[in-house]
């Protein structure tokens, strides 16, 4: 019988790491599923995406209270985020669970080694607000990366904050802000479509966790102003690389 309340601190770290770096949850959550709960994968992908929507709801909430974030941005992105997310959700149902869980494990990979690679120094200088104009250039990231989020439930904060932070200059905090509004949303689309598609989640891990991610989605956002966020990354970064091994070893 698995230990289905351990679902409850896991949310907690797992939504306040989101909240504070940006990183998508699903790119954590859907591995600890797979590898703790040992849940299938179509299973481990909705159970992700739906926890998510209150983990970045409540981290959405929390930033809205703090007045970071630009909804005009988010409705923006979101006309291409939720085709993207949809989309890769019925890819999701054509895909075999072991597939599915080889792809988890190479993103992880793919993901961890982004960070290591990338030379970005994110910080707090840039702009509060952008035009509508300089993030018509980005059209395709919320796309993309909304598509992989159905698919897989890689959240899609890995890809965006970079892009707002680095390319756009939006300030780090307010990138993260924007990101985690648009994860919510596409955690809504990807999570209906799964749901119709018959994809349906333990109801008693979703009870465990979505405690536990409020919590940590309102602890993210106040902690962001004392912790360098790099520093979280590079533990990240390990943790990442080795999950992905681990998951590739275990389908074969």
């Amino acid at each position: 019988m698995h230990v289905q309340w351990i679902a409850l601190p896991a949310g907690i770290a797992i939504a306040t790491v989101s909240c504070l770096t940006g990183i998508g949850g699903g790119i954590l959550w859907a591995p600890f599923f797979l590898l703790v709960l040992k849940t299938a994968p179509h299973e481990a992908i909705v159970l992700s995406l739906m926890i998510q929507i209150f983990g970045q709801g409540s981290g959405a909430y929390a930033n809205h209270r703090l007045k970071k974030i630009d909804w005009g941005l988010v409705k923006f992105f979101c006309y291409f985020a939720i085709p993207g997310v949809m989309l890769g959700s019925c890819v999701a149902n054509f895909v075999p669970g072991k597939d599915l869980e080889f792809s988890l494990g190479i993103m992880c990979m793919l993901a961890a080694f982004a960070f290591l690679l990338s030379p970005e120094e994110y910080g707090e200088e840039g702009k509060e607000r952008i035009g509508g104009d300089e993030a018509a250039r980005f059209w395709w990231a919320p796309f993309i990366s909304s598509f992989l989020a159905g698919l897989l439930s890689i959240g899609i904060g890995n890809w965006l904050v970079p892009i707002l932070n680095s390319k756009l200059r939006l300030k780090m905090s307010c990138s993260v802000a924007n990101v985690l509004a648009i994860m919510f949303v596409v955690g809504i689309g990807g999570s209906l479509v799964h749901l119709a598609l018959k994809h349906y989640p333990d109801w008693h891990i979703l009870a465990w966790g979505i405690p536990g991610v409020f919590i940590g989605g309102q602890i993210g956002p106040r902690l962001a102003r004392y912790i360098n966020e790099n520093h979280i990354k590079e533990a990240f970064i390990f943790l990442l690389t080795l999950t992905g091994c681990h998951i590739i070893f275990n389908v074969y």
